[in-house]
């Protein structure tokens, strides 16, 4: 199997001072983000932290109220994603732009379909989509309709989507929330396989644990800032879970009632979170996700410790009942 193509030209796109504010309700607030080129980049964040939002700003789905974004140490101001897509940016979000009676092939290629005298050009279609699948690693039958397809093989579709239009940055929208464990290593196969050959990854994510394996740098916000910035061999996922809520709120308090918490043990370390539903900003609805029961979100009904529960969720699970006992043992 080939290597992915390199992109003819992969930039260095940096956004600096980004602010969003949705009426009363600021999303982001002075935000930078670095994107190196050929790096699988992790941004991460619970509730309201503004993830989702400054990957709209990136795209050009969202013009911010203040910032710039950078690209190769030009000012760049993007309208829409059609100006972020000419400068190679490609964003995969959770729900798909597909239409589904429609090939593989002519999902990928419309809008910007190979012709000749005005006559669209289905063989030279399905042998560049085929090309792309077979150099990327996202293997799809070009032929096959986009309804008959399974959820991971419409998000092949679209990443072979932002491809085609030559993207060099690619954004992925918690990537791995639909995906089975199979499908998800093979999406990380992927990734990297676009890295190696020069594309930046960029990934929305609540798994620490995807982070800790698949990234190779990470940014984590809280409350529209950004509190953290670290190549990941520098850090670890409790230091990424204590940045994400705030380190006041992983730090235990002493009670009798709860001896494993005494002594200044702390929460043993996080590897992963899981996902609830919740709003990008304070106030203003979105798909942006929380950790489960720090941020407020009811943990979902689960024998501790049973199969299919990772130890950040046990970890934040016990430090979550912690935390309520301590409220009623105080009045």
């Amino acid at each position: 199997m080939r290597a992915a193509p390199a992109p003819a030209a992969t930039p260095t796109i940096f956004l600096r001072g980004i602010g969003v504010r949705f009426g009363q309700n600021v999303a982001l607030d002075d935000v930078d983000l670095d994107l190196a080129p050929g790096a699988r980049h992790a941004v991460v964040g619970e509730n309201g932290a503004g993830k989702s939002t400054l990957m709209k700003v990136l795209f050009g789905l969202l013009r911010p109220d203040r910032g710039e974004i950078l690209v190769d140490g030009r000012p760049r101001r993007f309208g829409s994603p059609k100006d972020a897509i000419a400068l190679g940016i490609g964003m995969v979000h959770q729900h798909f732009e597909l239409i589904e009676p429609f090939t593989v092939a002519e999902n990928v290629v419309l809008g910007a379909e190979p012709a000749t005298r005005g006559l669209f050009q289905s063989k030279q279609a399905r042998a560049r989509v085929a090309e792309l699948s077979e150099a990327s690693g996202l293997p799809i039958d070009p032929d096959a309709r986009v309804e008959q397809l399974s959820v991971a093989s419409r998000q092949r579709v679209e990443i072979l989507k932002a491809l085609y239009r030559r993207a060099h940055v690619l954004v992925l929208d918690e990537p791995t929330a639909v995906l089975a464990p199979a499908e998800a290593r093979d999406l990380w196969a992927a990734t990297l396989r676009l890295s190696q050959a020069g594309t930046t990854i960029v990934f929305i994510t609540h798994k620490l644990d995807e982070v800790m394996a698949h990234a190779d740098a990470v940014t984590v916000l809280r409350r529209g800032k950004r509190v953290l910035h670290a190549p990941v061999r520098e850090t670890n996922a409790e230091r990424l879970a204590a940045a994400m809520v705030g380190e006041a709120a992983l730090t235990p308090v002493p009670s009798p009632l709860l001896p494993a918490f005494a002594g200044g043990r702390g929460v043993p370390e996080a590897s992963s979170t899981s996902a609830a539903r919740g709003a990008d900003a304070p106030g203003v609805p979105s798909r942006e996700a929380a950790v489960d029961g720090v941020a407020g979100t009811p943990l979902p009904p689960a024998k501790a410790g049973s199969r299919g529960e990772g130890k950040g969720v046990r970890a934040v699970r016990r430090f979550a009942t912690a935390s309520r006992r301590r409220r009623c043992a105080g009045g």
